[in-house]
């Protein structure tokens, strides 16, 4: 069981490449990106409930669901930094959670990529 490898699915998980962007426009590109990535995770989850236990896929859901709480975090974080901080952060700190959420976001697209035929 696998996800078809399309064009179309390679664009949807491509990471933007941000240039001339702001940290906020870069947090906002990233942010569709992974939402069309959970998209994904939840439809081959879904697929995969179906097969019997032994079924590899089922490993292959396991990291899945690691990776997808570990993107979780790293855009909650991001979240807090950009828009609901009690004190505004440094950009530095903006960077950081930016580029963690930017990793997160692309192992969890490695993943997914790696499912499709």
């Amino acid at each position: 069981m696998a996800l078809p490898r399309t064009s179309s699915l390679l664009a949807a998980l491509a990471l933007c490449a941000c240039v001339g962007q702001t940290p906020v426009q870069q947090y906002f590109e990233l942010k569709q990106h992974y939402a069309t990535a959970i998209h994904f995770s939840a439809s081959y989850r879904k697929d995969c409930d179906a097969k019997p236990k032994a079924d590899p896929c089922k490993g292959v859901v396991k990291e899945m669901q690691r990776l997808d709480t570990t993107a979780s975090f790293a855009f909650a974080k991001a979240d807090d930094a950009f828009f609901n901080a009690d004190v505004e952060p440094d950009a530095t700190y903006k960077e950081i959670v930016l580029q963690n959420a930017k990793v997160a976001l692309k192992n969890l697209q490695n993943l997914i990529l790696g499912t499709a035929k």
